[in-house]
């Protein structure tokens, strides 16, 4: 499923033609006002408020805090898989209000990191995939 959603992204971005963003490192594929998709990275980097995908995948990103992604608005797509994530802050996803696909698989999360009630505001969530985690059925 994840990489079904890369390619159409990635299809979505040819089409579009969007004007490039100077300030991401050399590991981003793809880096516009609405789309930012980039590998290897060990920090979630700052991405324009107008990002509407994002895409971080195959990186050692272990933490997503409040700060990292709150100012993306407008954002619909957010996939960090493949990373190293084994914390979220209790904010990581507030003012989201259009997110509608978050691709949280192949990371280090437990059954405790989705306790503190990261994901409890995003009302308009269509896809949660958070496949091969540490989280253990209760």
């Amino acid at each position: 499923m994840t990489s079904l959603m890369l390619m159409l992204m990635v299809l979505l971005i040819i089409v579009q033609r969007q004007n490039p963003v100077s300030s991401c490192p050399d590991s981003c594929m793809v880096c516009t006002d609405n789309t930012v998709i980039c590998h290897r990275l060990a920090h979630i980097i700052d991405a324009p408020d107008t990002t509407k995908a994002l895409l971080f995948t195959r990186g050692s990103i272990t933490t997503v805090q409040s700060a990292s992604l709150s100012v993306l608005s407008n954002i619909t797509i957010i996939a960090l898989s493949h990373n190293r994530i084994s914390a979220m802050d209790e904010l990581s996803f507030r003012n989201l209000p259009f997110l509608h696909t978050l691709l949280l698989d192949h990371n280090l999360l437990t059954s405790r990191a989705l306790e503190d009630e990261a994901l409890s505001t995003l009302i308009h969530l269509q896809v949660l995939a958070l496949g091969h985690n540490l989280i253990n059925p209760s």
